[in-house]
């Protein structure tokens, strides 16, 4: 009953506090970094497009025909199926190897800076939503955007990022130490003996899949404790206004001594967020009106960004070049004005789900919430400090 009346309380301050939407649109677009760079994932999670490298020096994409040849000088020699060889030479009469460089720079810069701003972005965000839901259970009040940005820009938010950084960097590391102990077999007893006869054949095979099976249960069991325990973590850090260490021994604790609480938010959370993932496609049937009305709009506004980039570049390269390196800065542009409709619905979702883990924080941990903490803790001093009006 306490998770229900949690959730309902997060409904309905997530539609109340209107400042929060800034905050979840932010921590919406950087959540789903591919907006930034206008690619969009397969749903079915399969890769269609394979690249094959052949002779170091040939490029095929065998699910679009295309092949690009690098063994002749001057302009690479592109080929598509069905369509007539050297079709684009009048095109790109005017280009070399450097252009094609320039446009890979350039991609790579895009990359970047969708990086960048997608971190800084997620974190800001993300404490300034945490921060702001907490200040209004501490005092009622609902702070303006000005102040929501001074909660975001501050040290919890980088505090937030080293949470991430300190577990994920361990994790890498482990997980190539274990994939390379699931796959040792085939280096202890060598790639050869697998043709020497049918039984080493099948031993090092089963030794090797074996290792492999228990090294995906792991992958999974250790995403699944860090799903659950890594927003613990960021609720002890921006509500608790703990360190680093002390914020992630605080997620491992409460889910040792709070498991039930901590479960049940976690499974309540999966749920919405499941349900808005499924709710997305028949919410964009709808909003099919809206989102050809801001395609239209993407399209006018994205000419901008694409005419400056391709003016400029056009000074380095020949024409060709200059436009498609134009087109790779105004698509992103593109995408996220036609998809804002959708964006800002998912803004509020993610209002939300700060806003429930927040609330649900709170009560099943309250005697460690900042509004009953002695005073004499520096950091909790200077939290404090900050959130004064």
């Amino acid at each position: 009953m306490v998770t229900i009346q949690i959730f309902k309380k997060a409904v309905s301050l997530a539609w109340r506090y209107r400042a929060l939407w800034l905050f979840g649109v932010l921590l919406a677009l950087s959540v789903n970094s591919t907006l930034w760079l206008g690619f969009a994932g397969n749903n079915e999670g399969v890769v269609e497009n394979r690249i094959i490298i052949t002779n170091t020096a040939i490029i095929k994409f065998p699910g679009q025909g295309l092949t690009i040849d690098f063994r002749q000088p001057g302009v690479p020699d592109i080929r598509i199926d069905s369509v007539e060889p050297g079709w684009y030479r009048d095109l790109t009469k005017d280009s070399s190897i450097s252009d094609v460089w320039a446009l890979l720079i350039s991609i790579g810069i895009l990359v970047l800076i969708g990086t960048l701003m997608t971190a800084v972005l997620r974190y800001t965000s993300r404490a300034a939503l945490i921060r702001m839901v907490d200040e209004n259970e501490r005092s009622g009040k609902m702070v303006g955007i000005s102040q929501g940005l001074r909660l975001g820009w501050s040290r919890v938010a980088v505090k937030l990022f080293l949470i991430d950084l300190v577990i994920t960097l361990p994790m890498i590391l482990v997980f190539a130490l274990l994939f390379c102990l699931a796959v040792s077999p085939l280096f202890l007893f060598g790639v050869k003996s697998l043709s020497e006869s049918l039984v080493s054949v099948i031993g090092i095979s089963m030794l090797t899949l074996t290792g492999l099976g228990l090294f995906f249960l792991l992958i999974i069991a250790a995403c699944g404790i860090l799903s659950i325990t890594r927003p613990v973590m960021r609720q002890a850090c921006a509500v608790d206004g703990l360190g680093v260490g002390a914020s992630i021994r605080q997620g491992f604790v409460l889910l040792k001594t709070r498991f039930d609480r901590v479960f049940i938010t976690w499974l309540t959370w999966l749920a919405a967020r499941v349900a808005w993932t499924i709710a997305i496609i028949p919410v964009s049937i709808v909003l099919s009106p809206v989102l050809l009305i801001s395609m239209v709009a993407g399209t006018v506004i994205a000419v901008v960004p694409t005419m400056l980039v391709a003016g400029i570049a056009n000074q380095f390269v020949s024409t060709v070049f200059a436009w498609i390196i134009g087109a790779v800065f105004g698509l992103p542009v593109f995408v996220l004005v036609t998809f804002s409709p959708i964006i800002f619905l998912s803004g509020i979702v993610e209002a939300f789900m700060s806003s429930f883990w927040t609330l649900s924080y709170r009560e099943f941990h309250p005697q460690m919430s900042t509004a009953l903490q002695p005073t004499n803790n520096p950091e909790l001093v200077r939290l404090n400090a900050v959130l004064a009006p």
